[in-house]
């Protein structure tokens, strides 16, 4: 029996539950191994919050960068946020999430899909938006408004022909040959004549405009011109004077024409005109454009004859970049609706008097004061470009003067690149700035006292007027900062009508997206305004981006040159399609739709270009969920699985892996640390490492898989429609897996695998959705009938209601597979922390349990559960079931049985030799049996024959003598057949007495009986039964081809006699028996002999304490020597290991010798003696040579011979002849083997 049964193997399904493994359990329900390797009560769940709507089928968890936590929930056909509803009308089918970042953005967006289009929107844990921005249903609509003039001279005063100056030419005032106003100045130059016309006049600022508009070096200066004769001149030119001396002279601008560039043809008007920058300034007179006080007129005729010219209207023109006055293009507009990226913000009142701050974030900001140098603060958690007011009043009264500071250390001023107006009763209006932001510190200013806000350390601007308004400093009820970065775009409408401009500010009319319409989309934050180059009238042509204007404000201003323009439109900023599935990867935006996977822009979670899709399967077998493991993304249709591989747009494609089925439920895919698990289309559970497919069901949990009822745990449901319901979550190295089982259509079982261990365990929570939280670490589910959703890993109760439990081991067979086993006792190891633990038997692989009893702990302890005697808890196999409603910890379980023996209806034994193959008589037979039911007939057979038959109908236990008289033979076997059952006790056993083998021949191996040297065989005892014949005995001696003697035996009978008659000298003796007939030997058979000495030329004895350890008087020796032929023999005797000469006996007389006793010197006394014999000749060394000594000072002496034992003795040794080979058995009992599996063995 096994010391104590372990439950570290979890549950498993076997084919039949004798094929369990120790530690394996039949059941194990809510419970999990702990980190001590027990059994604990898994933990409950606590109620989070609950669904209007029954059917929680989706869950999903955001973080948001300020911390805070959203929750949703997709119950029936309703999203909800925080179990609040925010999309209503949908289908009821399982929601996917994703949750990514916009470009540059800080605000994380939860995208959603379910395949439907109304379901196509993103939140970011307070507004629902579209996902992606749609192009503007409509074109912009445009308008060109007036050049911006100065006129320097108008040609039309009556005295105009006096006003100037002529040198070297006629000048009249023309009333009908003109092109603008009154009249015309006409100069008529004589051939080959340097003519021109002057004129001084108050000064006049061409730096601006007539409007105040500041004029560039761009700007043209522009006038009419009619030429007659236009062959005849060389050179036109015009002079701007600025200087306050002589005009002229030093500190004015010239130009000059060659005729082609001023008339395009004879006797016509033409607008000529050239850029101030076109000028050539001379002198180096003070001045410049902003005091122009004269002008001067003229040309150069050749000798061709009269020149005849007539001037009107010069003056400055244009003040806006876009076309040329002098030559208008075309050019067509097209409006996109853009998302910049938001900054978290804080804003008050800033009171400078009082250098106090004044927190009013979220509510009505109160720009300025009528207070000098009042303003307001905004501080940023992350720098901002731009800040847009939402206005609710207007300042008024006087004319304010602004003043706009960044926070550097100090307040560090800047002009802004656009003013905000804060004029505006309402509507919108806009701070835009450009800074190097280096020197912006994020910090808390200093010297401000902060009223009502906590954190002040931010990026601060401040807003002040330096001259106050008088009436009123004006209020925003919204301000919102933006970066500048755009975090999602979308495309561009079409293009608005064709306007022709010159040097003219273009009205685009925007639509605005934060009004009902076609165009509603309040993520919206600004309106981007593109145009074509001049004259681009390509129906594909470029627009090219020129600026923006935030969301409301629909009116914008354009006027910058082509050069200035920057980036093209972007074509392909589609919205996705309805997504059946959606992931995020590689800062993209991954979705199934179709029979493609789409992927989004990277950084850019809103834009999918059309082109950016992988077609994966085909339509019939189209993806149906995508998800990535260990970087790489995965897709599965219902048939196959691919890897999504590649690292862009280029690179992007789909490899088929050798997995044999495709998906079973969209919602058990997750990834775990050992792959990604889900339910395949074949109803296994799976488990994807890289490009490898791994069935983890089959082995140990087949039936649960194939619709197997086993040991009254019913299966997953087979039907595809409920097996799509199924759903898993990894969380603490645990993958859990939620199915419906038998034959419920959703998830009221659950199965959890421990990766750790490789281990499977039950949970009887019906969830209809599980969600892990991997940022927070918390494992989520939902009910599919309440709405409830559940903390899963938390408390010690399931939402107030104890947790039962059941553990039930495997039947512990103790591989005694035939044998009744009953249970006297089992030990509990546990802490039930105050609940009742009952401890049921299970009995013979059943599915009821017989209770053993019940435990309480309050601390981890062994309560021994024990069954009164006469109660019979017996079965083939045991095992034990354990439950409980609480928590509970189960350590091990040590029971104690009793193994019975095999239950049996027939039983027969081998043919049985008792372990000795020769002859015997068998004296005793008695079987130990135990009838229960039946009549037994037991037979006896001696070498095949039958020799004894029993019949036993009395019921119980008993005791069998199937052997009356002895009966004689070789090989015996016994058989029992019952007409019901018994049982065969180990109390079985046989009498026996061996008989000698029948034999006609016999030798023994060599023998030296155990003593190497020579020695004289001296007596034989024979003890044979002559069955038959002659016996003939032959001893042969040291391998010796002639026996040394020859022995022969008639007698028949068994008799013991000496048929030794001399002795026989040898080392090594062979005997060897052959009969004519048969006989068998007895072990009375003897061999008797003595042992003589070795031939030896040395002897030594070597340094020896003679087994006394201290200081001893070797007092004497004798000799017992035979020098065996002439020569000298020499005994040295050494004390303590000295190697020197020591103490010397000579002996030269051939023959033995038996010396008297001889004295040694008193120097012989040491702790060690030593002994070397040498010898010229072969001696031998008889048993009389001793050695004489005793302790020091002690008187008693002690003899030690110098030979060996068996020598030394010199008496009769004897050596029984048989046992010399395989020798004869003793005489002995056996036990008979009661199982029969045991005798095939």
């Amino acid at each position: 029996m096994p010391a104590q049964i372990s439950f570290e193997k979890g549950f498993v399904q076997r084919r039949a539950r004798h094929l369990f493994q120790p530690g394996e359990l039949v059941e194990a329900l809510n419970v999990l191994p702990d980190e001590e390797g027990a059994l604990k009560t898994r933990q409950g769940h606590t109620l989070l919050g609950t669904t209007a709507q029954g059917d929680c089928h989706s869950l999903h968890t955001m973080h948001t960068s300020a911390g805070t936590r959203v929750r949703y929930q997709g119950a029936g056909s309703v999203l909800y946020r925080n179990f609040a509803s925010i999309v209503t009308g949908l289908n009821g089918e399982p929601i996917e999430f994703a949750t990514m970042k916009g470009n540059g953005e800080r605000t994380e967006y939860t995208f959603f899909a379910n395949g439907q289009e109304q379901l196509r929107q993103k939140d970011d844990g307070t507004t629902l938006t579209r996902w992606g921005i749609a192009a503007p249903t409509t074109a912009p609509t445009v308008a060109v408004g007036g050049i911006l003039t100065r006129v320097i001279e108008a040609f039309n005063a009556t005295t105009v022909a006096t006003d100037f100056t002529p040198t070297n030419c006629t000048l009249s005032r023309n009333l009908v040959n003109k092109q603008e106003g009154d009249s015309s100045l006409g100069m008529t130059i004589a051939a080959s004549t340097s003519a021109f016309a002057a004129k001084t006049f108050a000064a006049i600022n061409l730096t601006t405009f007539s409007g105040g508009q500041a004029s560039t070096d761009d700007d043209i200066l522009r006038f009419w011109l009619h030429v007659a004769g236009l062959q005849n001149m060389d050179l036109l030119e015009i002079a701007l004077n600025f200087s306050a001396g002589t005009q002229f002279i030093d500190g004015y601008y010239s130009t000059s024409f060659i005729p082609g560039l001023v008339a395009a043809a004879d006797g016509v008007w033409a607008e000529a005109g050239l850029a101030k920058k076109s000028f050539t300034r001379v002198g180096t007179a003070a001045g410049d454009w902003s005091s122009i006080n004269g002008m001067r007129i003229g040309a150069v005729s050749n000798g061709g004859g009269i020149l005849t010219l007539h001037w009107d209207e010069l003056r400055l023109q244009g003040g806006y970049a876009i076309g040329n006055s002098l030559d208008p293009a075309a050019y067509r507009y097209k409006q996109a609706f853009v998302r910049k990226a938001a900054v978290t913000r804080v804003y008050g009142r800033y009171v400078n008097g009082t250098t106090t701050y004044t927190d009013q974030t979220g509510g009505t900001l109160d720009l300025v004061s009528t207070t000098n140098n009042d303003g307001h603060l905004i501080g940023g958690d992350y720098p901002f470009a731009e800040v847009v007011y939402t206005m609710s009043a207007g300042a008024a009264g006087g004319v304010p003067i602004y003043e706009f500071a960044y926070w550097a250390g100090s307040w560090v001023t800047f002009l802004p690149d656009e003013d905000p107006n804060f004029s505006f009763a309402t509507g919108v209006t806009r701070l835009r700035f450009s800074f190097a932001t280096g020197p912006w510190q994020k910090a808390t200013p200093t010297g401000i006292t902060f009223t009502g806000l906590t954190n002040t350390e931010r990026y601060w601007i401040r807003i002040r007027a330096t001259t106050a308004p008088t009436l009123n400093g004006g209020q925003a009820n919204l301000v919102r900062p933006f970066d500048s970065v755009i975090a999602a775009r979308g495309n561009g409408s079409a293009f608005s009508s064709s306007l022709t401009v010159g040097n003219q500010v273009v009205t685009v009319t925007v639509t605005n997206p934060l009004v009902a319409g076609a165009d509603l989309d309040t993520q919206v934050t600004h309106v981007e305004v593109y145009r074509t180059v001049g004259d681009d009238t390509d129906t594909n042509a470029a627009s090219l981006y020129e600026g923006d204007v935030p969301a409301g404000i629909t009116s914008f201003s354009s006027f910058r040159a082509d050069a200035a323009l920057e980036e093209i439109l972007e074509l392909d900023n589609h919205r996705p399609p309805a997504f059946t599935a959606v992931m995020e990867h590689q800062q993209r935006i991954f979705g199934l739709f179709e029979d493609k996977l789409y992927f989004s822009k990277a950084d850019f979670p809103e834009s999918f270009p059309p082109q950016n899709f992988l077609p994966i399967s085909t339509a019939g077998d189209a993806p149906v969920q995508i998800r990535q493991y260990d970087g790489i993304p995965y897709v599965w249709t219902s048939g196959r699985v691919f890897q999504i591989l590649g690292a862009d747009e280029t690179t992007y494609y789909a490899r088929p892996l050798q997995c044999p089925t495709g998906l079973g439920a969209r919602k058990s895919v997750e990834r775990g640390e050992r792959g990604i698990y889900f339910l395949g289309r074949d109803g296994n559970l799976w488990r994807l490492q890289g490009a490898n497919a791994i069935n983890i069901s089959d082995a140990n949990h087949y039936a649960l898989f194939h619709g197997v009822t086993q040991n009254g745990i019913a299966p997953l449901n087979t039907a595809q429609a409920a097996q799509a319901t199924c759903v898993g979550a990894w969380h603490n190295l645990r993958f859990y897996f939620a199915y419906p089982s038998g034959s419920a259509t959703r998830p009221d079982a659950m199965l959890i695998i421990d990766e750790r261990t490789e281990t499977w365990w039950r949970d009887s929570r019906a969830l209809r959705c599980l969600y892990y939280d991997r940022l927070n670490k918390q494992l989520v589910g939902s009910s599919g009938t309440t709405g409830q959703v559940f903390d899963l890993d938390s408390g010690t109760t399931d939402n107030g209601t104890a947790i039962p439990i059941t553990v039930q081991t495997r039947d512990e067979d103790e591989q005694a597979l035939e044998h009744d086993k009953e249970v006297v006792q089992c030990t509990v190891d546990a802490h039930t922390s105050g609940v009742t633990l009952t401890v049921e038997a299970v009995l013979s692989y059943a599915n009821a349990g017989t209770t053993l009893g019940t435990m309480t702990s309050t601390t981890r302890s062994q309560s021994t559960l024990g069954t009164a005697v006469g109660t019979a808890l017996r079965g083939r196999a045991i095992g034990y079931r354990l439950t409980a409603s609480g928590v509970v910890t189960l350590y091990r379980l040590i029971p104690h049985i009793l193994v019975y023996p095999a239950v049996l209806s027939s039983y027969r034994s081998l043919p049985l030799d008792m372990g000795y193959p020769g002859p015997k008589l068998l004296e005793n037979f008695q079987l130990d049996l135990d009838l229960q039911s039946g009549t037994l007939t037991l037979v006896l057979y001696a070498d095949g024959v039958l020799v004894q038959t029993r019949t036993q109908t009395a019921t119980g236990r008993t005791m069998i003598q199937m052997v009356e008289t002895p009966l004689a033979g070789t090989i015996f076997q016994i058989g029992i057949t019952c007409t019901g059952t018994f049982l065969l006790y180990p109390g079985t056993v046989t009498g026996w007495i061996p008989r000698p083998q029948i034999l006609r021949t016999y030798r023994t191996p060599a023998l030296d009986f155990g003593y190497p040297g020579p020695k004289l065989l001296e007596s034989f005892l024979l003890d044979v039964d002559l069955i038959s014949g002659t016996l003939t005995t032959d001893i042969y001696t040291d391998g010796s081809g002639t026996a040394a003697a020859t022995l022969t035996h008639t007698t028949l009978g068994r008799h013991l006699s000496q048929i030794l008659t001399s002795g026989i000298s040898g080392t090594v003796f062979d005997i060897r028996m052959i009969c004519t007939g048969t006989f068998q030997l007895y072990p009375g058979c003897l061999l008797q002999w003595l042992a003589k000495p070795v031939a030896m030329r040395t002897h030594t004895m070597q340094p020896t304490d003679l087994g006394w350890p201290g200081v001893k008087n070797v007092a004497a020796f004798y000799l017992d020597i035979e020098l065996l032929s002439a020569g000298t023999l020499t005994v040295t005797w050494r004390r303590n290991g000295e190697s020197g000469e020591g103490y010397h006996v000579v002996h030269s007389t051939v023959g033995r010798m038996r010396s008297q006793r001889h004295r040694l010197p008193a120097s012989m006394c040491g702790r060690l003696v030593a002994v070397d014999f040498s010898s010229t000749a072969d001696f031998l060394l008889w048993p009389g040579t001793v050695l004489e000594w005793a302790p020091l000072g002690q008187s008693q002496y002690q003899r030690t011979p110098l030979v060996a034992a068996a020598v030394a003795s010199h008496q009769l040794q004897s050596t029984p002849l048989l046992g010399q080979e395989a020798g004869t058995p003793p005489f002995r009992t056996t036990q008979l083997p009661t199982s029969t599996i045991t005798q095939a063995a």
